[in-house]
This record gives C-alpha cells, structure tokens and sequence, in this order.
C-alpha cells in the first residue's frame, strides 16, 4: 500500500468512544494498541475497510460495556438508597417535617393550578374555536356610547349572505325562566334559550339521542340536556314526548350532553328560534336581540373583515338611525376571549375576573416557594450533621460529582414521596375543594397527560431548585477543614438561608395583609348602607302574566292579612336583578340628550316600603288622580345628573311623551353591587309583568309566617310553584366570586402560614441543636432560661422586621390594583400591615421559643456531654 496511508488516526468521535471503553476494562487495554492495529489494517486493505473494522470492534465491546455499566449503576443506586433511608431514619423528625411540607405546597399549587387552568379553558373545547366570533353592536348617540353583547336577529344570516369568509352562524338568546312541566314534574328553569339549527355548527355539542340536522328545523321543538332529561323524564326515552312551558307544548327532538363548566352559554333547553315570528314589536334591525355567532375561514384577515362589516347595519336603516341621530355599528369579539375579556351589556352570563385568576395563581406560586424554601433551609441546616460523612468520603476517594449526585437523589426521592402524599392529600381533600371554589372536579380530571407532564416538570425543578444548593453546599467542603470541626459556624450563618427565611417571611406577611384587605373589602360590601331597606324582605315569584291592574292590590291584601307581614309591595324588579335597559330622553331632546337607563315598574308603596328617600319632589300617590299607570315616573339622581339637570330642574321635564310627567328625584340607591358604579334609574307606575311581590316581614316568629304565606300564596296560584327567596341573601350573590376568592385566598394563606411554620418549627428545632454545647456552657456560667430563650429568638426576630421591607410595598401594590375593580371601596389603612407584621413576630416567636425553652431546659451535663 502507498506509504500516504501511514499513521493516519481513527475517527475522532470513535477513539474517544474507544478511550471510554477502555477505561471500563473493555476491549483493548490502550488507545495506543488500538491505533497501531488499525494503521496495519490502512496498509493492508485500505481505509474503507479499516474504518469498516474500527466501529465493529467497538460494535463488539458494547453488549459487555452496557453489562458492566448497568451492574454499576444498579450497585451504585442501591448503595445511594442505602445511604438515604439511613439519613432519613437518622433524621426522623426532620425527613418528616420536609415532606411534608413539601406535599401540602405541592398539593395546594396542583389544587390552584387546576382552577387557573379551567378558568384559561373557557370555550377552548369547541372546533375551530380560533375561528369563532360573537358579533356584537355599539350604539352611539350625541351623548353616549353603549355596547352590547347580543345583536338584532338579522346580523348573522346577512353576514353569511354577503360575505364568502363566513362559512356558519348561528344564533341563541334567553327566553325568560318558563314553568316546565311533565305529568306531575313541575319546575321553573332558568337557562332556557331560544335557537336556531345553525347554532349546532358553532357551538360543539354532542348529542346523545337525535340529529342535529333535524333537531331545531321547525316551531314548538326543542332540544334538552341529558340532565333535563333525566329530571323530567327518568329512564323513558325523551325524544318525541311533550314538554309544557308555561301555556305552550314543545316536542323534544333531541337529547345533547350537558353544558360543560367552562364555557360562557350554558343553557338547560334549547327552543326553536322562528325569525319569522318575532312579534308585533319587532321591526327590520331593531328588534330581537340575542347572541350572533360566526365561523369565519382559516386565512381571513379578522381585522380587515371587521372594518368590512362595520357599518352594515346603515346599509338598510341608514335614514332612521340618522333622524334619531344613532350610531349602530358592529364589531367582532373571539369566543375564547368572552369569560375574561368582554364587559358588555346584556351578557348571557356574568363575565369572569382576570385579575382573580392571576391572584390564585400568584399564591399557589408562593405557597410552593415557601414549601421550596422550607426543604432548602432544613437541607443546608442539615449539613453540619452530614458533613463529616461528606469529609470521610472525600478522604476515601469519593468524587464531588458522586456526592451531588448522592445529595440530589436524596431530593428527588423525598420529592417523589411528597408529590405521592400530595396526590393522597387531593384525593382526601377534593370534595372540601369542590366545595370551597364551587367546582365539579373529580379524580379523573387529575389523571391526564398535561397533568404527569406537569408532576415530571415538578419533580424535576422541585429536585433541582430544592435540592441543588445542599447538594453543591455539601460536596463542595474540603475534608480537612471538615473534619478539623470547623465547618458549623459556616453552615449555621449560611447567607443563603437567611435569605430563604426572610423570603419566607416576606409571602406570609404579603397573604396575611391581603387577606385581611380582602376581609374587610367583604365586609364593607355586605354591611354599607345601601340606600334601601333590604332586611326582612321576602319575595314571591308570581307568573309575569298571570296578574293585572284589576288583581293585584287583591294579592297583597291576601297577604297583609297576617299581623307578621307589615308591608306588601308588587314590581316587575327587585334591586339586584336584572331591569329592563332602555333608551329614554326628555321629551323634545332625543337627538341631544338620549340616555340609556334602567327600568323598572313599581307600585304605590314600594319606596315607603322600601324605604327609599327623595331629594326633590315627591313619591308616588294613589291618592292623587294623576298618579296614574304610564303618566308619571321618578328618576334617581344619577339619572338627573346624565341629563345635565338639577334635581328641581328635573321636575319640569317629562320622559319620552308629553303626558309622562318626572314627579319626583330618588336619593341614589345601590340596586346593583358596589362593584359598580350607581347607574341612572328610572321608576315608573306599574302597568304589566307583576313579577315579584316584596313582603316587609316580623322574623320573630319566622317559622309561622312563612306557613301562612306558602299556604296563601298556594290557594291563590294552585297551579303555580311556591318561589321565593330573601333580599339580602339574593343582593349578597352578586359578591358571589369575592366572597369565593375570599374564602379560597384565606384558607390558602392558612395553609401557606402553617408549611411556613412546618418549616420554621424545624429549623428552630435544629439550630437549637447546633447550640447544644453553647447553652449548656452559658447555663453553667449562670445564664437563666429567658437569656437563652432570647438568644435563640433574636435572630428571628430580626429576620421578621427584615421581610416587613420587602413585604409591605409588594402588598400595598397588590391590594391597591385588586381594589381597583370596585367603584366604592375602603381606604388601605396601616392597620393590616401593622396587625400581619404582629402575627408573623408571634408565630415565630412562639414556634422558636418552644424548641428554645426546650433546649434551655435541658440538663447542663447531658449539653456538655453533646458530642
């Protein structure tokens, strides 16, 4: 062979891959050896075979390479668990305290991440959901701008007509809260909706008896759950049976699967939509209003077919709009962006709070830290006892490698063991879960694939985070110094773990503080003057139609008669409710001072009763013969103010026609929540829907006057449901979400504070231990129990004050944007912070005391004889 073959050198990669068999006792027993073979091979039959050769004698060496090795590794790992069970059953107390602390964190954050991931969820699930848009309408005036979530019922068959992006529509709105009866089954429902067919191609909805395609194609049919259909009908099969709603009959068609939670429509009954029967009221683009939805293609340009359709309404109203000087444009709102992002009049449900999800998902971050932080203090405060061993093991030949990987398998297996409890903990707890957020989870939904993946994540960064300062702390010590004895000061004044504790600190002051916020936020919601009497409030439900002008002062003197009933009043609303919404002005303004208020009709003695004042003017009198139904109404003050008059500048006014006269201006009134602003107002004489009847009752004896008024209210309805509920508590449920979170951050933070004191209990007990020899020195030299006590405890306390800089502007910031989302709110006093300050020093303080009194205690001789 050509001498241009001589000392040519085997592939890189190959010889180191050859070197780290060798090293094992694999093969050839020197690189050198290898190579000279290898260049005789070159010579000889060339470098295509010699290469060829190279890799199948590496080839060769690895069944007995991967045999050696997992032997080693097997060995290896044996003898690391070894060495771990005996650390964990020498540290008994310790091991317990860090796992589970550490399994209570990782169960409240699963606990909190699961919510914060259904919450995000909201109407994910349906098929192109990317696609899917609610068109929804703005209405501008001269002097306002109102939008609104449904739309009139033309929107959606136009847009489909005209515009080749749109590939499907659909369209659903309420239908009020019908009397549903079956036979002898007999409810009122309220997420009864009216729909049309198209709905099906939006919306996903899988159906359990029926065709979607035939499903909603003609009047009086409708569509029902499975649960509405397991209520009304059992076992039997629903499908062409008849449903009674209020006077009408409907065919069931169809059998769908229950409303998933997170989704923004959830309905009970689907009733065929006819848009050709809207009503006498209805008029072209003005009429019906309720949800339009669109699917649009893949590659449309949503902004630029949004500014196409803007003004489609003017194409076909154009010259009325103009003449009552309106505004009537539409704009597209993504379907996946409605639970979080849509403050829209009219929604079908009320929307939800970002900010409140951010706020969970920020504690169960904090309450993981702290149980994070609880693991890395007790493992690095650990290390004093583990650091001869590490010393001895360095003189033997052991490797800092070797040692990480020993420490940091000892993190991962008690990380194992904690997710382990963790999951027994979920499973335990899950029903006070469901209870305290007002969810419906159950185990399957923590057995998922996003779920391990997230466990693998968190056993991994919980492993490193947790047990990568011990692991490198430890391995790091140089066996000299270790064991000359002088490795504790070091290890007990550790930078790191004070900056752990103080952290610690730090979150369990900002949860306190914002939930004492939080506290007294709730507290002023639920007892502020609200403008209105709301205690002692019954209220009746009666069928909308079912009484009149001529019946209705007969129904409350039916009632009066009980000496427990001191007051009897009818209105088609009731302050927390929903109230009609309609465009009202002073009549001869419309094109300058249109202003949308609420309404509602009220009779004669609802202000008396209600105790609601007046400012100007007066309320309304039966007495007066012009006090008459339809002829005078009363604003608020609010309302006065949006049409730029005085209170007594009002009274000269009269709304919408001559013949309605303002007679009088209400003191302003929360007739919603105070997360709201108090809206314009509008009161007027009752003339139809005598919906609810308000009784001013004597709770003395509560039990006999609801017997009397059931009894009365069932010999007058006989075929009608008894419905009632209380003002307050009805009013109250519009909190319902703060007074979730509040429940929710308050037993969270409890939970964080007592990890927080898992932690602190152990690292008190242990640092006590450290200074077994120096308390039994102090007390010989005289020392009493309170020096020592003292001793041990200032180094907390300093810790404390030092989280109280970090923590109060963080809370301060926090507590601040939260309030922002209430209209009246309190004012952020010291008092919270001074207060959560107090009883993080507290906890400590009684949690280091008990192992310092414990260790003051303890006998001088058994101290001195410590090591």
């Amino acid at each position: 062979m050509s001498t241009e073959y001589e000392n040519i050198s085997p592939p890189k990669f190959g010889r180191w891959l050859l070197s780290k068999l060798i090293n094992k006792g694999i093969g050839y027993q020197i690189v050198g050896d290898f190579d000279e073979l290898f260049n005789e091979i070159v010579k000889e039959k060339g470098i295509a075979s010699a290469s060829i050769w190279y890799w199948l004698q590496i080839i060769k060496s690895f069944p007995s390479f991967i045999k050696d090795n997992l032997f080693w590794g097997i060995t290896m790992f044996k003898n690391y668990m070894k060495i771990t069970l005996r650390s964990f059953q020498r540290q008994k107390g310790y091991t317990a305290i860090n796992i589970l602390g550490l399994a209570i964190g990782i169960a409240c954050s699963i606990f909190i991440f699961m919510y914060v991931q259904f919450e995000l969820s909201y109407d994910t699930y349906h098929d192109d959901a990317e696609n899917i848009y609610r068109v929804c309408k703005s209405r501008k005036t001269e002097t306002q701008l109102d939008l609104f979530a449904p739309n009139v019922i033309e929107v959606a068959p136009t847009l489909k007509e005209l515009y080749p992006e749109v590939i499907a529509y659909g369209r659903i709105g309420t239908r009020g809260t019908p009397r549903v009866r079956y036979q002898d089954k007999y409810y009122i429902e309220d997420k009864v909706m009216l729909a049309d067919e198209g709905i099906f191609d939006i919306l996903k909805t899988n159906f359990v008896e029926g065709d979607k395609q035939t499903a909603l194609v003609r009047p009086f049919t409708t569509v029902i759950t499975k649960g509405i259909a397991e209520k009304y009908f059992g076992s039997e099969d629903p499908v062409g049976k008849m449903l009674m709603l209020d006077t009408t009959a409907y065919e069931v068609t169809a059998v769908v699967e229950d409303c998933p939670p997170n989704t923004h429509l959830k309905y009970s009954m689907l009733i065929y939509l006819d848009p050709d029967n809207m009503g006498p009221w209805h008029a072209p683009w003005q009429g019906w209003n309720g949800m339009n939805y669109i699917k649009l293609r893949d590659d449309v340009d949503v902004a630029e077919f949004e500014n196409k359709i803007h003004d489609l309404p003017h194409r076909y109203i154009g010259e009325e709009l103009a003449q009552n000087g309106i505004e009537f444009t539409l704009f597209l709102q993504k379907i996946t962006d409605i639970h979080f992002y849509s403050n829209l009049k009219w929604e079908a449900e009320p929307p939800g709070n970002p900010t409140y999800v951010y706020i969970f998902g920020i504690v169960g971050i904090f309450i993981l830290l702290i149980a994070c932080f609880n693991f890395m203090n007790l493992a690095t405060a650990r290390s004093s006892k583990r650091s001869c061993e590490v010393g001895v093991r360095k003189v033997v030949g052991a490797q800092r490698r070797q040692l990480v990987t020993q420490f940091m398998s000892e993190s991962f297996l008690m990380v194992v063991i904690a997710i382990a409890l963790a999951m027994i903990f979920i499973i335990l707890s899950l029903p006070s879960f469901n209870d305290l957020v007002q969810s419906n989870y159950s185990i399957s939904d923590f057995i998922s694939l996003r779920l391990l993946m997230f466990f693998a994540v968190l056993l991994l960064s919980v492993t490193f985070i947790a047990g990568s300062y011990p692991a490198i702390f430890l391995s790091r010590f140089k066996p000299a110094v270790v064991l000359g004895g002088n490795i504790r000061k070091g290890a007990s004044g550790s930078l790191i773990r004070k900056i752990l504790v103080i952290g610690q600190f730090a979150i369990s002051l900002i949860l306190i503080i914002a939930a004492m916020i939080f506290y007294n936020q709730m507290k002023y919601m639920l007892n502020t003057n609200l403008g209105f009497d709301k205690n002692q409030k019954l209220v009746l439900e009666f069928n909308r139609s079912m009484l009149n002008l001529d019946t209705y002062e007969a129904v409350k003197n039916e009632f009066k008669q009980n000496h427990y009933v001191k007051g009897a009043t009818f209105s088609s609303s009731v302050p927390g409710r929903w109230m009609y919404l309609w465009h009202m002005w002073p009549y001869g303004m419309q094109d300058t001072k249109d202003q949308m208020l609420n309404c509602f009709q009220v009779d004669y003695d609802f202000l008396k009763d209600y105790k609601i004042e007046i400012a100007a003017g007066r309320s309304f009198d039966r007495e007066k013969g012009t006090d008459q139904p339809g002829s005078v109404c009363i604003l608020n003050e609010a309302a006065v103010k949006a049409y730029g008059f005085t209170n007594r500048e009002a009274l000269t006014h009269q709304i919408n026609r001559e013949n309605n006269q303002i007679i009088g201006v209400a003191k302003d009134f929360h007739f919603r929540g105070l997360q709201e602003e108090i809206a314009p107002l509008l009161m007027f004489l009752m003339v139809e829907d005598f919906r609810y009847l308000t009784l001013s009752v004597d709770t003395d004896n509560l039990n006999e006057t609801m017997a009397f008024v059931e009894s009365t209210y069932n010999r007058l309805c006989p075929e009608e449901l008894f419905v009632y509920f209380f003002l307050d508590q009805d009013f109250n449920l519009q909190y319902q979400s703060e007074l979730k979170l509040g429940k929710v951050f308050g037993v969270f933070t409890f939970l964080g504070i007592f990890i927080a004191c898992l932690g602190l209990f152990g690292l008190a007990s242990f640092l006590a231990e450290q200074k077994t020899k120096e308390i039994g020195i102090r007390k010989v030299l005289g020392a009493s129990i309170s020096k020592v006590v003292v001793m041990l405890n200032k180094e907390f306390i300093k810790w404390v004050l030092v989280s109280n800089i970090i923590a109060w502007p963080v809370a301060y910031f926090a507590v601040s944007y939260w309030l922002q989302d209430f209209a009246y709110r309190i004012n952020i006093s010291w008092t919270p912070f001074l207060f959560a300050s107090l009883i993080v020093l507290l906890i400590a303080i009684v949690t280091v005391s008990y192992q310092s009194l414990k260790a003051a205690k303890s006998n001088p001789v058994d101290s001195l004889k410590y090591e």
